[in-house]
């Protein structure tokens, strides 16, 4: 695996360089601005109340967001003007790209304020971070902190606060088109997708459950489609070992057209239940160890249709730190295997909760269908 160490070094080098030609007062006239992270699927989709903000305050400017590779093809389309590159301290030709390409009026921080090093060796001349956070060489080239908030709020909306002005209107999925992506065959509908897959063994449903509320879902008149990820594969085999259901290998293009498509969407609480968001199909999220306030729409996604299916008072949900700050309103738990040992809190959400969460985001009666066997991609059914 390559090492990030002279990734580092050339960050370090490049920042330090422009570091005393450096004219530490916010610019009047913002035309160029850099979102800059490393943050997972899901918190880059929660940054879309921030872009949709940008765009509101600054129309005319050009809007950049550098983060993980993976990521970029979901902004082919440009939502909100956005356009998105990658960088990765272990391929340095990435950083010296986005050194290239600088100039940046604004820059913004929404996670880790390490990256503000990156925006500095971007040549970015205002730099805006979150505060509450005491390392201080990743404040090194903060030159505005805003306040993390202390209210229990969606993640969304706190990214937003990084910039002053009103909140954004409500997200409607005309803000965010399909990307463009290989060709495979859509499921007839109505379907539900179940992506069962998460981050953390401790975020997994047991595979008992996922069989039971699919079968309880298929009897309505829905056809049942798994999408593993990854390394997914067998997570599916313990739910459906005999194939009963169809299964779909999507890359994040084609999973965002597939979402778009679906009647429904039931997962953990992970990246794809906010693409669902994006996408705008209902959906119901399984909260065993996240917090639903803070992984929830907040007012930006508020007109999409969503469910979180958990207990909300849980003793061990009791931890507070959100990217290393103080949120004492947010009530989750950041535990590792070696800490907790059983989710007991996945455990808590039964079939019957899941399928009364799912029958509200059904609001129109779906016709029995009769069942066809499942299919791969370039097959077509008899």
């Amino acid at each position: 695996m390559p090492s990030r160490l002279i990734g580092r070094a050339l960050t370090i080098y490049l920042a330090a360089s422009r570091r005393s030609a450096r004219k530490r007062k916010k610019p009047e006239n913002i035309k160029k601005v850099l979102i800059c992270h490393q943050l997972l699927l899901g918190d880059t989709i929660m940054l879309a109340p921030l872009f949709a903000k940008l765009r509101d305050e600054y129309p005319n400017a050009e809007l950049f967001m550098a983060g993980p590779k993976a990521y970029v093809p979901l902004f082919s389309t440009n939502p909100w003007g956005i356009k998105a590159t990658s960088f990765d301290l272990r391929h340095p030709h990435t950083v010296k790209k986005l050194s290239r390409n600088g100039g940046y009026d604004l820059a913004l921080i929404p996670g880790d304020n390490r990256f503000s090093w990156i925006a500095q060796a971007a040549g970015s001349k205002w730099i805006v971070g979150f505060g509450g956070n005491s390392s201080w060489y990743k404040n090194l080239f903060i030159d505005e902190f805003r306040s993390w908030p202390s209210e229990a709020m969606a993640l969304g909306d706190i990214f937003a606060t990084l910039v002053e002005g009103p909140s954004p209107k409500a997200y409607s999925t005309d803000q965010w088109k399909t990307p463009p992506h290989e060709p495979f065959e859509i499921p007839p509908k109505p379907f539900a997708v179940f992506h069962v897959g998460a981050s953390s063994p401790l975020k997994l449903w047991p595979p008992n459950r996922w069989k039971a509320l699919a079968e309880k879902l298929e009897a309505m008149g829905l056809r049942i489609i798994f999408t593993p990820g990854k390394g997914e594969t067998s997570l599916v085999d313990k739910i459906d070992p005999k194939s009963h259901y169809q299964r779909l290998d999507l890359d994040l293009p084609q999973m965002f057209k597939l979402l778009r498509e679906a009647n429904l969407v039931v997962s953990p609480d992970t990246g794809i239940a906010h693409l669902a968001r994006v996408a705008g199909v209902p959906s119901v999220t399984l909260f065993g160890p996240g917090s639903a306030t803070a992984c929830g729409p907040g007012n930006f996604w508020i007109n999409i249709p969503w469910k979180p299916a958990g207990e909300q008072a849980f003793s061990c949900r009791d931890q507070h730190k959100m990217f290393g700050r103080d949120s004492p309103n947010i009530f989750h738990c950041r535990r590792s295997t070696q800490e907790c040992s059983k989710a007991i809190c996945m455990e808590a959400i039964s079939v019957d909760m899941a399928l009364s969460k799912c029958k509200a985001m059904l609001q129109a009666p779906i016709e029995p269908l009769a069942y066809i066997k499942p299919h791969t991609l370039g097959e077509k059914n008899d």
